[in-house]
């Protein structure tokens, strides 16, 4: 979450505002987590879209335009060093909530298992 959050705000902070296109699961989670504010838009797509369409939806709506790709992993664990620089880095109301958030999405994701 807080690598989400931090390269959404970085990409603001030097490109400009950032629209993001979500998955239904993904928009739940956003919305679950209260971090979908820190998006300029957030534009859900279809059920089943292929990556292609995708693609030609955004450049349709946004271009020119600059695309990133967020992937559900990232490439390796985030040392309690990097996660408190990276929580001095986001917004006062979501830091002051970050265990609360953690806690749920620990259980939500504990409940899948």
């Amino acid at each position: 979450m807080i690598n989400l959050i931090v390269s959404a705000l970085s990409w603001q902070e030097e490109k400009g505002p950032c629209a993001i296109f979500v998955d239904e699961d993904f928009y739940r989670f956003l919305l679950r987590t209260d971090i979908e504010s820190i998006y300029q838009d957030v534009i859900a797509l279809p059920v089943d879209i292929d990556e292609e369409s995708v693609d030609n939806i955004v450049k349709a709506m946004f271009a020119p335009v600059e695309m990133k790709k967020i992937l559900n992993i990232l490439p390796e664990k985030m040392t309690r060093e990097e996660v408190a620089r990276y929580l001095n880095m986001i917004p006062e109301d979501i830091r002051n909530r970050w265990d609360d958030m953690l806690m749920n999405e620990e259980m939500i994701l504990s409940l899948g298992n």
